[in-house]
């Protein structure tokens, strides 16, 4: 037999023993013919209430019924705070009857706390981090496996790098090299045909570069449309500015005249336009 046949079968031997380890102990803890955790005696709790129930609804809709004005609100205030008086005293034996409940229970939970819940939490916490880190160390080599891959589908096929967008793919554990490569050489084959698309457009420069910030090739198409549209749109707005239906009744037409100079001579030419009343305006 080779050593990595004997380093596996002693890693198999070895999680077998800890499997059966855990098991064995389980089972003879369930196995248990008395219960860990039982309730000796139900607490019992003895109440009149209903007996008074009838003559609690009575003065409450007496107390409801009755209408305050100026002459007998102080009065009102009496019967009221006789009534807070008398809920408040039963109010406290209520107190006292959920904390006698309560409290052993409290109790309970405490030492049941310190014997199991803590040492299950723990056990539970820190087997969970172990796993996390294998699985997240199983994705991180798939994830690897998936670039290199992606990578090499570009080559074959000449993908610019500014096009090579991956994107977020989850890998899951069960992933075979198999389903990632196929992943891999189907993104390529996306870009590529996004490319091919691009390519017999009219405004193909500017569509690629909104298609390598990373948007989809119908967005970038759509981004670059857009704005040319709102420049067009712009323009329209300018060209009706500058038309005037008095032109052809005064005889005038608009010039459009570049000037660059200093501030102060610039100050002066407008003044002029200004004091010989021409009709313009500064963009």
């Amino acid at each position: 037999m080779s050593t990595g046949k004997k380093k596996g079968a002693a890693v198999s031997e070895e999680a077998t023993t800890q499997n059966e380890m855990v098991t064995n102990d389980s089972t003879e803890m369930v196995a248990q013919s008395t219960p860990l955790i039982v309730v000796e005696q139900i607490p019992i709790i003895t109440e009149r209430l209903r007996s008074v129930k009838d003559e609690v609804q009575k003065k409450a809709e007496q107390a409801m019924s009755l209408v305050c004005t100026e002459q007998n609100y102080k009065v009102i205030k009496q019967i009221r705070a006789a009534l807070n008086k008398e809920f408040a005293s039963l109010e406290e034996q209520r107190k006292i009857v959920k904390a006698q409940v309560t409290d052993p229970y409290k109790r309970f939970e405490e030492v049941y706390k310190a014997c199991v819940a803590d040492a299950y939490k723990a056990a539970d916490a820190d087997l969970k981090a172990k796993i996390t880190e294998v699985e997240d160390a199983i994705k991180a080599k798939k994830h690897e496996f998936l670039v290199a891959a992606f990578i090499t589908a570009c080559d074959e096929k000449s993908i610019p790098q500014r096009f090579r967008w991956l994107g977020d793919v989850k890998i899951g554990l069960s992933d075979s090299e198999t389903s990632l490569q196929y992943t891999a050489q189907e993104r390529a084959d996306a870009i590529w045909n996004d490319l091919r698309t691009i390519s017999y457009q009219e405004r193909q420069a500017e569509i690629l570069v909104e298609y390598a910030s990373g948007v989809s090739v119908s967005q970038a198409i759509a981004n670059v449309e857009e704005r040319h549209r709102a420049l067009e749109e712009q323009a329209k707005e300018e060209e009706e500015q500058d038309e005037n239906p008095w032109d052809s009744i005064m005889g005038t037409r608009a010039i459009t005249i570049r000037v660059r100079d200093t501030d102060k001579r610039l100050q002066k030419l407008r003044d002029w336009l200004n004091d010989n009343d021409f009709n313009w305006r500064e963009t």
